[in-house]
C-alpha cells in the first residue's frame, strides 16, 4: 500500500469531526431531537444522583457498581435495539481511500465524542473519584485514572457494538447481530 497518506493525523481528525457534527446535526430533528434530549437529561440526572449520593455516603457500592454495569450494557444494547442508520461513519465508507487504517480507527474512536454519550458517560462513572473520596483519600489518586479509562472503555464498546452490527447488516443484508 505506497499510496497511504501520511499527512498528520489532525487533518483526517478535523475532517472526521466535521463529518461527525454534521451528521449529528441532521440527525437531531424533530421527534428523535426530543427523544435524545429527553434521555440525554435522564442519564445527566441520573449521573448527577449517584455522584450526590456517593458524596453524601448513602450510596451503597455495589449499587453504584452495578448502576455503572447498567449505564456500560445500555449504550452497549443500544445501537441493537434502535437499529442501523446510515447517517453513521462507518469504516466501510473510507475502504477505497488510501488511509491508514490505524489512523482512520483512532480518528472514528475520537469522532465518537460527538454526541450525548460521552458526557453522560463521564458524569456517571464521576461516581468513582466521588466515592474514592467520601471513603479514603489515598484512593482518589487511582480513582482519577479509573475515571477517563471506565469512559474511554465504554464508549470503544459502544463503537465496536454499533460497528459490529453496521459489518452484519452489509454482510448479512439484516439488521440482527450475525
Amino acid at each position: 500500500m505506497d499510496a497511504v497518506v501520511k499527512s498528520g493525523d489532525d487533518s483526517l481528525f478535523r475532517t472526521l469531526l466535521s463529518m461527525r457534527v454534521t451528521l449529528y446535526k441532521r440527525r437531531f430533528r424533530g421527534g428523535r431531537a426530543v427523544v435524545n434530549t429527553v434521555f440525554g437529561a435522564l442519564g445527566l440526572v441520573y449521573g448527577i444522583t449517584l455522584c450526590a449520593r456517593a458524596a453524601s455516603g448513602e450510596g451503597n457500592p455495589g449499587i453504584m457498581a452495578m448502576s455503572l454495569v447498567g449505564i456500560g450494557i445500555a449504550w452497549l444494547i443500544g445501537p441493537v435495539l434502535s437499529g442501523i442508520s446510515d447517517d453513521n461513519l462507518h469504516p466501510r465508507q473510507f475502504t477505497l481511500l488510501p488511509i491508514d487504517p490505524r489512523r482512520l480507527a483512532r480518528g472514528l474512536l475520537f469522532s465518537s465524542a460527538i454526541g450525548m454519550t460521552v458526557p453522560v458517560t463521564a458524569v456517571a462513572v464521576a461516581v468513582l473519584p466521588v466515592h474514592a473520596a467520601a471513603q479514603s483519600l489515598a484512593a482518589v489518586p487511582i480513582a482519577l485514572v479509573a475515571w477517563p479509562a471506565t469512559v474511554v472503555l465504554v464508549v470503544a464498546a459502544a463503537r465496536v457494538a454499533a460497528l459490529t452490527m453496521a459489518f452484519c447488516t452489509a454482510v448479512a443484508g439484516v439488521s440482527l447481530l450475525c
